[in-house]
């Protein structure tokens, strides 16, 4: 199983957080000005990767360099992933995912849904937050995290099936409504809590407190 690292232009707040996270067996893959932060870790990545429009620096000349039109409907995001498929990743952590641009924090948890729908395993992390995505029969072991709350939320009209174990407030073949936030700020006990969805997707959003 390969894994794919994906750097974005977003906020990260604590570099060390990444790096412990990078194994060097990694493909590291930088979303333009994601390249940034590859470069401020003393990272090389194995390709830069988008329409160059966020970058200011000089082109990259030591990894693969994909350029393209700024005219696309997929992200820079998107391309990188796609790119880390086609050399075989089927596993992503993607950093500088969140904070900055609203809208670019959402099309990164739409990107983390398509990839959940294709049976691929993906998560947006951060130190300060950490998404994952549940989709059709599956479940998720998120670790004890203290400091840390974490919340659910139905991405469709409703999920169903939902079941939150090991939790200050658990639930049981629960449904979830998209216009109604049930599952916001839930809290660890003394374990690692098990959240599963039998249909929809359903997200998962680790925040420090």
């Amino acid at each position: 199983m390969k894994r794919g690292i994906i750097f974005g232009g977003g906020e990260i707040t604590a570099d060390n957080f990444v790096m412990d996270k990078i194994k060097p067996d990694d493909i590291v893959i930088c979303a333009d000005s994601g390249y940034a932060h590859a470069q401020r870790m003393n990272i090389k990545p194995f390709a830069v990767v988008g329409d160059f429009d966020s970058w200011n620096g000089d082109e990259p000349s030591d990894c693969v360099v994909e350029k393209a039109s700024p005219h696309k409907d997929e992200t820079d995001t998107a391309l990188a992933v796609r790119l880390g498929q086609k050399y075989g990743c089927n596993e992503f952590l993607l950093f500088g995912m969140t904070g900055g641009r609203l809208d670019h924090t959402l099309a990164n948890m739409q990107l983390l849904r398509s990839l959940a729908q294709s049976g691929i395993k993906a998560a947006l992390l951060d130190e300060r937050e950490e998404i994952h995505m549940l989709c059709g029969e599956t479940e998720l072991v998120v670790k004890n995290r203290k400091g840390y709350s974490f919340s659910i939320f139905s991405m469709d009209e409703q999920c169903s099936g939902v079941t939150v174990e090991n939790a200050q407030y658990p639930l049981e073949n629960a449904v979830l409504r998209g216009d109604f936030p049930l599952g916001v700020s839930n809290e660890f006990l003394n374990g690692d809590i098990r959240v599963s969805v039998k249909k929809g997707c359903l997200a998962v959003l680790l925040c420090k407190l």
